[in-house]
């Protein structure tokens, strides 16, 4: 039998490389601002939707949408890995066709929004719109979790944890940074801009890399499901 050191392996050398891709942009996007001919593209602007970053996350979003979808589909009772391939996809689309930021906008301009700590009527839109969105795909992942068995829920509270830091980075981070970019000086802007982008990032790779494990080695058995 491997040990577990010899196992895990190969999925720390994926992580690692899905993570130095992610610095290497953030390294590109500072080029960038500073003028580097190499680099003088506007996709390179990590601050901008469809910028190589979200478009790299994106496909990696894809990808484990597509390995959970498969996994789903061909493991007993795991109708909760569709919902969180559902979800994933959905996360993809509005990454880098801006869904929310379009929604947001539309219900500012309708309805007329408050501006509370120094957020924007736009910055509260777009709360409000994925908000709403994550609720739906939120309930659509519990629903699925209750009919699932035990090794596929063990698996989607794996998911929950990656996500759930893909959540604080492009959520919570990036509304402090909306709440003070007007107040702060740029090299606060940019540190934020930055450690949002990054960290949005690195918890995407580390999604990835749970779900590339999961579709190789199937579902855990129900003792190990038990246990997590």
């Amino acid at each position: 039998m491997p040990r577990t050191g010899t196992t895990r392996a190969p999925y720390l050398t994926m992580l690692v490389g899905l993570l130095a891709v992610a610095l290497a942009l953030i390294v590109a996007d500072w080029a960038h601002r500073n003028g580097y001919a190499a680099v003088s593209g506007w996709r390179w602007d990590t601050n901008r939707d469809a910028s190589w970053i979200e478009l790299y996350r994106g496909t990696l979003l894809i990808i484990s949408a597509v390995l959970l979808a498969r996994l789903g589909r061909s493991a007993p009772g795991a109708p909760v890995l569709l919902a969180w391939a559902l979800l994933l996809v959905v996360v993809a689309l509005d990454d880098n066709l801006a869904l929310h930021e379009r929604g947001g906008g539309w219900l500012d301009s309708t309805v007329g929004l408050p501006t509370p700590v120094g957020l924007t009527g736009q910055d509260v839109g777009e709360l409000v719109v994925w908000g709403a969105l994550g609720a739906l795909l939120a309930a659509l992942v519990v629903l699925g979790h209750r009919r699932s068995s035990a090794p596929a829920r063990a698996v989607s509270r794996h998911l929950a944890l990656a996500l759930g830091l893909v959540v604080f980075f492009a959520v919570v981070v990036d509304m402090v940074h909306a709440a003070v970019v007007s107040e702060v000086p740029y090299r606060v802007d940019y540190l934020l801009t930055a450690v949002e982008a990054a960290g949005e990032t690195g918890a995407v790779a580390v999604l990835t890399v749970v779900c590339v494990h999961r579709a190789r080695a199937g579902l855990p058995t129900r003792e190990v499901a038990r246990a997590a």
